[in-house]
């Protein structure tokens, strides 16, 4: 068998996954993989191509998550299959010791999470955490089994995705966390808001309602000595109530707790004072300095608005990158027209234009003053409003902000991805954006889901309406092997 010469090489591009749910055919390299090393073939992986699949046709699938998990690189998903009796399924990339049972080629293992029996409409998203040879992922729900009391379950898989343990732990015994409370009788408004942090601990952000149906939003953490523990003492967790200044809080919110297990909490709400509507920030700040505003202990925390929005109760997707700063993705109007747009705001530290804050102005002489320290602009069109959930945002492990969303083309939606020029080398402080999926006359993006691994490659689940018939689908990046053509 003869190879030819560098300069007569017939060139062909093969594709196959980034992630590789999929394993490629015995004798394409002579040997069969599971999967592909981290390091990145092709040079910048924000530039390889996307490629959608069908995942399970005729799937009517809603609150999809998908993350990546680090113990093999791969992502995994969750969704809510509409049967009479709803389920979270939870789906992983099938392996060699792992037979699938879902998915194109069967190349996913899909369950319906077990012991989860919540009430409706009460799972939280999914939240997930690596250790160094596992991986471990949560949802929060209320248990209709006790008392309808807030719960954290947990699976626990090894590299090769194969089964290692679950749990199911008891976070929060909503009678007894009311008849702590001085004031008027608390009611919970599902869902809850999970996040791990960097030891896989959870942490919940939630809303809870008084008689007036008056909002407040209460944050739950792990901790040894809690201020005010939300069961029975000694309590594992502790409940704080971190703002009660809204007339309304809306139902979308996120929360995520960054490299050093401080919390950010992003919900929406409407101030009856100013009679706007606002997205804000609250995290930990008990520096009197920095003029704390709202939280427990007669303010140790700040809420902050960072913009006016014209559309309350829009979908809302936040996440932590690698520096620790975060940046979230919400709908506001269009700076040219009065559609629908997507905008994101960025955590800058300084000089921005928008969410106006405390900082160090001048060591010397040390002053603290305020300055926008977020930066928010538009990055893409929706168009009308969709009335489904239809923006997810990770940052990818150079720290830009990732927004996959839809966008009309003006029969139906499209499934989009926008990204800062400087992501893909380009010159320039502006974003740009690509089609990944979508057709003429169907609605492609229901409920999508972003994830982005720590190689910089992307993932996406989401539902197509095709003819009323919608389909549950995923798209993943794939990577270009030049490889020379064989001669025998």
């Amino acid at each position: 068998m003869e190879i030819n010469r560098p300069s007569r090489l017939l060139v062909f591009t093969l594709f196959f996954t980034a992630f590789s749910p999929f394993s490629l055919p015995t004798g394409l390299w002579g040997q069969t993989t599971d999967r592909l090393p981290e390091a990145d073939l092709a040079g910048n992986p924000a530039t390889l191509p996307w490629k959608a699949f069908t995942f399970k046709s005729d799937l009517d699938a809603s609150d999809i998550q998908a993350e990546f998990q680090e113990a093999s690189g791969q992502a995994v998903f969750s969704y809510l299959s509409p049967a009479s009796s709803p389920k979270k399924v939870f789906a992983r990339p099938a392996s060699a010791t792992l037979a699938g049972n879902c998915g194109a080629w069967n190349s996913f293992f899909c369950i319906n999470v077990p012991s989860i029996l919540p009430v409706a409409g009460s799972v939280s998203n999914m939240a997930v955490h690596t250790y160094i040879n596992s991986f471990k992922v949560s949802w929060a729900y209320q248990n209709t089994q006790d008392q309808d009391d807030l719960y954290v379950y947990s699976l626990e898989f090894d590299s090769q995705m194969n089964f290692l343990t679950s749990s199911n732990t008891k976070i929060l015994d909503f009678i007894i966390y009311q008849n702590k409370d001085t004031g008027p009788i608390l009611t919970f408004r599902p869902p809850a808001f999970l996040a791990l942090d960097p030891s896989g601990r959870p942490h919940i952000a939630l809303v809870m309602e008084d008689g007036s149906d008056r909002p407040t939003l209460h944050y739950i953490s792990p901790d040894a000595t809690p201020s005010t523990p939300c069961d029975d003492d000694p309590s594992p967790f502790q409940c704080e109530i971190i703002d009660s200044s809204l007339s309304s809080i809306y139902a979308n919110q996120a929360l995520e707790i960054t490299g050093s297990y401080s919390p950010r909490i992003l919900y929406q709400g409407n101030d009856s004072f100013q009679h706007k509507t606002f997205t804000r920030i609250a995290y930990p700040q008990s520096n009197s300095l920095y003029h704390p505003n709202c939280g427990p202990f007669s303010n140790s925390w700040r809420c902050v608005n960072i913009t006016e929005t014209a559309y309350g109760n829009s979908p809302l997707s936040m996440d932590v990158g690698p520096n620790n700063r975060p940046a979230f993705a919400y709908v506001n109007t269009d700076n040219s027209s009065s559609k629908a747009a997507v905008w994101v705001a960025s955590f800058v530290g300084s000089e921005g234009n928008c969410g106006e804050d405390y900082r160090i102005l001048s060591a010397s002489p040390f002053t603290i003053g305020t300055d926008n320290l977020w930066d928010c602009r538009q990055v893409g069109v929706i168009g009308s409003l969709p009335s489904y959930k239809s923006l997810s945002l990770k940052v990818d492990p150079d720290n830009f902000p990732v927004v996959a969303y839809n966008s009309s083309n003006g029969l139906s939606f499209d499934l989009k991805l926008a990204y800062p020029l400087a992501r893909i080398g380009q010159p320039g402080s502006g974003w740009t954006s690509i089609k990944v999926d979508g057709t003429a006359l169907i609605d492609t993006g229901h409920y999508v889901s972003l994830a982005i691994g720590k190689a910089g490659r992307g993932f996406l689940a989401y539902v197509e309406e095709e003819d009323y018939s919608p389909n549950l689908k995923i798209a993943y990046q794939v990577l270009r092997a030049f490889l020379p053509l064989l001669r025998r």
